[in-house]
């Protein structure tokens, strides 16, 4: 294990992480939504009739959530994302 001898992290306290990096420089988490992103989550809302969720992650990379309120409104979204009712 390598011993960490200068810079803000050189000794183990608060505020530091294990990868030495100060909490001031770490990265957050998700970024905020982007105007493309919401253009995105209000024409999946539009047409799925639902709250959606757009998060950009890192290189490209992120997450859509689709929210439901009953079982009905699952089954519902699925044949509108499967194209068929859903057999599972």
């Amino acid at each position: 294990m390598r011993r960490r001898t200068a810079g803000p992290c050189a000794t183990p306290k608060a505020g530091c992480a294990r990868d030495g990096l100060p909490d001031s420089r770490r990265p957050t988490g998700p970024q905020e939504a982007s105007a493309e992103h919401r253009r995105v989550e209000d024409a999946l809302r539009k047409r799925l009739g639902t709250d959606i969720r757009v998060t950009a992650r890192r290189k490209g990379r992120g997450l859509i959530a689709l929210s439901y309120y009953s079982n009905d409104d699952l089954a519902r979204l699925l044949e509108l994302l499967l194209g068929r009712p859903f057999e599972g």
